[in-house]
């Protein structure tokens, strides 16, 4: 009897699918923004150990029965459950993305959809130091990947290992099942110990990296060379595991927040939690926990969950470029989701899984897999041809230039109107608008920012002429930062050593109510104050210590006076520089300037000098020999009616947020100079 299928029979574990179904709900409801499921990204922790259970389960049995594992078939059986949904979604997500999402996005698009084909994203997104937790962050449509390409790391090493290890059993007569058992849990104890120690100093890395989250899979791969000793569990015990192992997955999904470290320890809980429920369906599938993880519906959405996963965050992510998301939105948002995935499911992934063309033929399976990754890269392509490409700026493109001084060094030459010739009204500037996200100082390129979560100072963050004999330190936050190149110019041509001590959302106060950046902080008043860490100068600002009017908090005033008495102590002196004004307005201005490229008075906001500013600036007033910097007359020189223009002299003045762009920033180096020259800082 012939059949256009060969489908093979298989045993189903319903409990495994129920959990499945319970991952993939947790990473779907977070991802919606459902703020009682704080910990929904836990669900990804629950699909490793799934995963590695499977995967470890099926070489082993191949090993122990054959001697060996055959790479190929391997491989060509992972390419069948992969790589067709996987193809289609980041060939759908690259071409739709190019159609509704910004100019500013389209590199950025182009190069994650290549990573996300080659399953390296996830080492692109660490490099590119992307906070994954971070609610207002402008993430990728297809970052989501990064879970798929450390599994498919993870399938690259354990069969190659696996080969090795059932050689050295047969050549020396030992146990394939017991050497692989203790290899793996040397990788789960190593990755395990790397991952908390990780966590602990550079977060945002460690939530992608592969080495962070082997031991994950690596549970579950101890769990299958596990299987003989776990079927000796009593029905009794295997009840009580299994209750746990729910209690602690369930519980995870409701306790664990953004705030909490990941993955690192607390990432035991839900990967334990998920090994228990496994181990005990390994002894009796049939306790009440894996009938209730059995029953038709979880099942049902187990079966679909790979696809379900790769559906929803692209829609989440695309649809919210068109629309603003309310909750009815992402109702709809769910339903897509499933129903994406449920034709998706039978329309490609089963015909190609399990018809006649390529189920259990090695050669047309890698052939499709192949053109699978080929297609991906096309589409990647396609994108990028989109995406803006940097230019020199021309010598009529002057910036701040443009605005000259007047005789105090004050403000701009003159009071600017609307028609006055320094406001670039229309026409091309530079950087190009959909660039300026990318338009940053350049010890970002260096690691020198220091991530929300870190705390440790890094001493080789030093600038300027390094043997100089005047040391100045730049502590405070981005918005600091953002000066870095014009001071780092100045510093080698004034032979000062430049220290940097920026973090990220940390202003250098003890007002301020991060953790972390807290313990940063007194990290490095400890240093600056010690006799080997004394520096001459300290150069400060920040977005923070006022209200949304600009009014100075006045714990701000107390706590940056606190904090440069105790410098002023060691003889340090202390330079506020002033926080840049903040664009009103849902739209970054990068964003409304490249959509209104003849009309950038539209885009111009209420004058205002930002929300740290005036904290600053009376803290400076409480004690003499503190200096003031205030650039902001030429950042945001007011125009009649009030607003602040956004580009100036031919140059973008902002990028994110309230940052200037570092074309901007350069173009200020000569009127800064002047100020600090004013302000007797190259007396010493």
């Amino acid at each position: 009897m012939s059949s256009a299928s060969t489908k093979p029979r298989s045993v189903m574990r319903g409990d495994i699918e129920g959990l499945r179904s319970v991952a993939v709900l947790f990473v779907l409801i977070y991802h919606l923004g459902v703020d009682r499921l704080s910990g929904g990204f836990a669900g990804v922790d629950v699909f490793f150990v799934i995963s590695g259970f499977l995967i470890t389960s099926g070489l082993l049995t191949e090993a122990e029965r054959s001697g060996t594992v055959s790479l190929l078939k391997f491989y060509a059986r992972r390419a069948r459950r992969l790589l067709p949904a996987a193809t289609v979604v980041l060939v759908f997500t690259a071409l739709v993305g190019w159609l509704v999402m910004p100019r500013s996005q389209l590199g950025d698009l182009s190069t994650d959809v290549i990573a996300a084909a080659l399953y390296v994203v996830n080492w692109a997104l660490a490099f590119r130091a992307v906070d994954y937790l971070a609610e207002d962050a402008a993430v990728s449509p297809v970052q989501h990947y990064w879970s798929l390409s450390v599994e498919e790391q993870f399938y690259v090493v354990i069969p190659v290992m696996m080969i090795l290890l059932a050689w050295v059993a047969r050549r020396f007569g030992f146990s394939i099942r017991r050497i692989i058992a203790v290899a793996i849990a040397l990788i789960v104890a190593v990755s395990l110990i790397y991952s908390v120690r990780h966590t602990d100093t550079a977060p945002q890395t460690a939530y992608f990296y592969s080495t962070t989250r082997a031991w994950e899979l690596g549970i579950g791969s101890l769990l299958a060379c596990a299987v003989p000793l776990l079927r000796r569990m009593t029905d009794r015990a295997a009840l009580v595991v299994a209750a746990v192992g729910l209690a602690l997955v369930l519980g995870s999904g409701l306790v664990i927040s953004t705030q909490t470290p990941w993955p690192g320890s607390a990432a035991l809980f839900p990967t334990v939690g998920t090994a228990a429920v496994i181990a005990a369906g390994v002894a009796n599938p049939l306790t009440p926990v894996g009938r209730l993880l059995s029953v038709r519906p979880m099942v049902w959405i187990g079966g679909l969950s790979y696809s379900i996963y790769l559906w929803h965050w692209p829609l989440i992510i695309l649809s919210g470029q068109v629309v603003d998301l309310t909750r009815w939105h992402k109702v709809l948002i769910a339903v897509a989701s499933v129903g994406f995935a449920w034709l998706s499911k039978h329309l490609i992934e089963d015909p190609i899984r399990f018809g006649p063309l390529f189920a259990r033929r090695t050669g047309p399976t890698l052939a499709m897999g192949a053109a699978g990754m080929a297609l991906s890269l096309a589409a990647a392509s396609v994108v990028y041809a989109q995406a803006p490409q940097e230019e020199v700026r021309p010598a009529a493109a002057r910036g701040a230039a443009a605005l000259g001084f007047g005789p105090d060094l004050k403000e701009p030459a003159r009071p600017l109107q609307d028609s006055s010739p320094e406001i670039t009204r229309s026409g091309k500037l530079y950087p190009d608008p959909a660039l300026a996200p990318k338009d940053v100082p350049a010890y970002y390129a260096d690691g020198c920012q220091v991530a929300v979560g870190v705390v440790a100072i890094d001493p080789s963050c030093v600038y300027g002429d390094k043997a100089g004999s005047v040391t100045v330190a730049l502590v405070g936050d981005s918005k600091l930062g953002q000066w870095f190149d014009v001071f780092n110019d100045i510093a080698k041509e004034k032979g000062w050593r430049l220290e940097l001590y920026l973090k990220s959302a940390c202003p250098f106060n003890p007002a301020q109510s991060a953790e972390d950046c807290g313990t940063f902080n007194d990290n490095v008043l400890k240093r600056l104050t010690s006799a080997a860490g004394r520096v001459d100068m300290v150069m400060t600002s920040t977005v923070k210590g006022g209200d949304s009017e600009g009014r100075a908090q006045k714990s701000f005033v107390t706590g940056y006076d606190d904090f440069w008495k105790r410098l002023e102590a060691v003889g340090t002196r202390v330079i506020a520089i002033s926080d840049s004004p903040a664009p009103s307005g849902d739209v970054p201005v990068y964003e409304c300037a490249d959509k209104h490229p003849d009309d950038l008075l539209s885009c111009a906001f209420p004058a205002n000098d930002g929300r740290g500013s005036a904290a600053l600036k009376e803290a400076v007033a409480l004690r003499d020999g503190r200096q003031w910097i205030d650039l902001n007359p030429w950042v945001c020189p007011p125009m009649t009616d009030g607003q602040c223009p956004v580009a100036i002299g031919g140059v973008l003045v902002y990028r994110q947020g309230s940052h200037v762009t570092k074309t901007y920033a350069d173009t200020m180096r000569p009127l800064v100079e002047m100020l600090f020259e004013r302000a007797g800082l190259f007396d010493r």
